[in-house]
């Protein structure tokens, strides 16, 4: 099956999001960590750093965070001491991301989150500006496969370095996000080719032959297979010939 690719090519200033929360549940949990990177697309160029402007907070979420959401983003409770709370920076946020649109690994959930917040708050929400995800585009290259399709595994299938100490960071994350997007952008141009997919059906056929059973079969072990009867014949014919 073919998927058509969600084009970045024709972006220009865009809105990098990540966010860090204390559960997944947009309505009952709340932000600890937001990282947005206002960065130009326009003409971005392989093996370059990006250069743009970051607005990044840890807040209080006003409430306790679990241990397992901790465990993720490495924010604890005693972190949140003396941070300011998503009210006082939503005005900020919101004017810095404006109407641009929206860049993230899995966008949907940051989009949800902070729209949630915003509107806790009174403050406009997210839903009028366009998103684009990096992690829903590398499956539509990906023949849909949503294995792999972590924003550390895109990284890597990429060649470049993802998290430096594998833990969840909103203000990491826009980095990396950014870079992905950039390649899609290329690679829409034809500047960037990131090689055969990891998912692609046919991959395996450089390596494995179909056996008459169906069954996958390497390739040397159908060539010792070969060699056996080849040299079982012999052996057979001598025998005839000579005894």
């Amino acid at each position: 099956m073919s998927y058509p690719y969600e084009k970045f090519d024709g972006l220009g200033k865009v809105a990098v999001i990540d966010v860090e929360t204390t559960g997944l549940n947009s309505e009952k949990d709340r932000i600890v960590s937001v990282a947005v990177f206002r960065v130009d697309l326009s003409t971005p160029k392989l093996n370059e750093d990006l250069k743009g402007e970051i607005l990044n907070y840890v807040v209080d979420p006003q409430c306790t965070i679990p241990k397992d959401a901790s465990d993720i983003h490495g924010i604890t409770n005693a972190d949140i001491k003396d941070k300011p709370t998503f009210s006082e920076i939503a005005k900020e946020l919101r004017d810095f991301i404006g109407t641009l649109p929206l860049i993230g690994h899995n966008v949907s959930f940051d989009k949800k989150f902070l729209s949630a917040e915003f509107k806790r708050v009174g403050v406009k929400t997210l839903h009028r500006n366009k998103s684009y995800c990096t992690m829903y585009r590398y499956r539509q290259w990906n023949n849909g496969i949503r294995k792999g399709s972590s924003l550390d595994a895109v990284a890597r299938q990429f060649c470049f370095q993802g998290r430096k100490n594998g833990k969840h960071s909103a203000l990491e994350d826009v980095g990396i996000t950014a870079k992905i997007a950039a390649l899609y952008v290329l690679q829409d141009r034809d500047k960037f080719h990131p090689g055969e997919p990891p998912g692609f059906p046919e991959r395996e056929q450089n390596y494995k032959r179909k056996h008459h059973s169906g069954k996958s079969v390497p390739i040397s072990k159908k060539k010792f297979s070969l060699q056996f009867v080849f040299i079982a014949i012999i052996l057979i014919t001598v025998w005839i010939l000579f005894f």
